[in-house]
């Protein structure tokens, strides 16, 4: 029993199919180019049955935004495929290329003997018999008189990384790790301790930002069903917090590579590539010395520490504004590469965050003004930290293409704000003198009811302004 398991397992690795090889970049999965570039793709064939001769070629190609293909030339001695490429755009790319054969026209004899004997062949070897061929060829398929190859290309377009890209990336480290130091300034362990007496509001908040948000953007990822880049992208601007405080303790409870390593494991390859967990370890260090470096100069020299902490504001909104102008005018790739599926990522992500802290909080009943900082923070996520972590981690063409979704999150997270302030103006200017005429009727009617209860109103509204005035005379006197 067990010779014969082995003999089933060698016997793949014994036939030598019919194969169609093409040359990779140093034995790299995909062929590297840049947007743009016009590349020849040699291919070999290999082990193909003698009595075939290739008929045709063909090529499928899904992505004509991304990639055309310019030219496809062969050798009729089957041996030399060569297939040539054109860039356009960022991202990945498959080209399948069809090989068809057909039977060679010269003729030949074959003995009854050695087709019993053909099965032990390899596919080179096999007999002009379309049975023999295709048990012999198991890469081989027979279609409408042909055998058919399939074979196909991987190729990931690259952007060219000019100066500007590495400014803005300069920018944003920059910006990001001054916040987080300006962040460590302004805690004091004094509030954290009088948080920690009424627990609950914190509770909630950190369970809304460091669990909620996380499976939130999981499952929009697995009910759009999107790609492995833009689900990256996504993933990780769910797991940054918003808030300040919220981001040192990513930072500090190391929740970023935690939710990355469960719950990117059905888009990102663990095996197969090598994850940049030492880049991902530099890039929240550059959170983590800022932030208690602040929160030892607040300890030590606090007068130091409130001066500092008053830039918070000013580097919030710089690098808010930053990311929507240069960020999104660097990045305008992005418009290009985007479909339906993004935007609605991008969309629901910060919005049923809103919706789901906001429902957390009323359920367990806290007042508005918490309420409505749980809404916010739940639902506002810093952009800036998750793309500084994809920058800096991740290598070219996914750090590009995962970029998409923090930058239209950022631009998606206003909209509603903006909606409810178009919608609050709009209801004061075409209701506001509804709302006088409504009220001088109310009041001509209680005038007409009770004539004498307004007269003695009056009274007392005039003797009250009397008595003003002569307490303005006493102290002017």
């Amino acid at each position: 029993m067990f010779i014969s398991l082995v003999i089933l397992f060698l016997i793949p690795e014994l036939i030598q199919t019919c194969k169609l090889k093409f040359d990779k970049d140093y034995d790299k999965e995909f062929h590297y180019l840049y947007e743009g570039d016009r590349k020849r793709i040699d291919g070999i064939l290999y082990n193909c049955s003698q009595y075939l001769q290739i008929k045709t070629i063909s090529t499928t190609n899904n992505l004509l935004k991304k990639l055309s293909i310019q030219d496809v030339t062969y050798t009729l001695e089957n041996t030399f495929v060569n297939v040539t490429v054109q860039t356009k755009l960022l991202g990945f790319a498959n080209v399948t290329v069809h090989v068809y054969f057909q039977p060679k026209t010269n003729t030949y004899s074959v003995n009854g003997d050695k087709l019993l004997s053909s099965v032990n062949e390899s596919c080179r070897n096999s007999l002009p018999y379309t049975e023999d061929i295709l048990r012999n060829c198991p890469s081989l398929t027979y279609e409408n008189d042909s055998y058919v190859l399939n074979e196909t290309i991987q190729i990931a377009v690259k952007r060219r990384q000019t100066i500007i890209d590495f400014l803005f990336t300069a920018i944003v480290i920059g910006l990001v790790t001054c916040g987080t130091f300006c962040i460590g300034c302004g805690l004091l362990f004094e509030q954290i301790a009088v948080n920690f007496h009424r627990p609950l509001p914190v509770l909630v908040g950190l369970f809304c930002q460091f669990v909620y948000m996380p499976l939130l953007s999981y499952g929009i990822i697995r009910i759009l069903k999107l790609d492995s880049s833009t689900s990256l992208g996504i993933l990780s601007t769910g797991i940054c917090p918003g808030g300040g405080a919220s981001s040192i303790y990513t930072a500090l409870l190391g929740l970023f590579p935690f939710w990355i390593w469960i719950l990117g494991r059905p888009f990102i390859d663990f095996h197969r590539a090598k994850f940049p967990w030492w880049n991902m370890f530099l890039s929240f260090t550059t959170l983590f010395i800022p932030a208690m470096a602040g929160l030892v100069i607040r300890r030590y020299r606090p007068a130091m520490a409130i001066r500092v902490g008053k830039f918070l504001n000013v580097i919030g909104v710089g690098l808010l504004l930053f990311v929507l102008t240069f960020g999104v005018y660097i990045n305008m790739f992005i418009f290009y590469i985007i479909d339906f599926k993004i935007i609605m990522a991008s969309c629901f992500l910060p919005w049923f965050g809103f919706v789901g802290g906001a429902l957390l909080a009323i359920v367990t009943t806290q007042h508005k003004k918490k309420s409505i900082s749980i809404c916010l923070e739940s639902g506002i996520q810093n952009t800036a930290v998750s793309i500084f972590f994809l920058r800096l981690t991740f290598p070219q063409p996914e750090a590009d293409l995962a970029l998409t979704a923090p930058l239209l999150t950022s631009i998606t997270t206003p909209i509603p704000f903006i909606l409810m302030l178009i919608g609050k103006s709009i209801y004061q200017k075409c209701c506001a003198s509804f709302c006088e005429k409504k009220e001088s009727k109310q009041k001509s009617i209680e005038i007409k009811k009770y004539p004498n209860n307004n007269k003695q109103t009056q009274k007392s509204s005039t003797t009250k302004k009397q008595n003003e005035t002569n307490s303005d005379d006493t102290q002017v006197r």
